[in-house]
């Protein structure tokens, strides 16, 4: 979890962008479904693709990454957007 739950959609997009493909064997980031509205539901959910693929999620949502169990890399770029705010 990046920020707190309900603080705002303007506060709140982070993304993935995978320069290698994600999979369930090599690291994968997996996320608590419902967890970002502070009510976790299920179990959790892999973020797979492609190389090139571009994940934009809610930074409030509880994520992390899975071993990687594979030869190969995982990379990616990561970011989130801030608003700027005055005062």
């Amino acid at each position: 979890m990046d920020c707190d739950v309900g603080t705002g959609p303007s506060q709140l997009l982070a993304f993935i962008w995978m320069l290698d493909a994600f999979d369930k064997n090599n690291g994968a980031t997996q996320f608590i479904p419902g967890s970002h509205r502070g009510s976790p539901a299920g179990s959790p959910v892999l973020a797979t693709g492609p190389v090139g693929s571009l994940i934009i999620y809610d930074r409030a949502i509880l994520h992390g990454y899975t071993p990687n169990q594979s030869n190969a890399d995982r990379r990616s770029i990561q970011g989130g957007f801030d608003p700027i705010t005055e005062g």
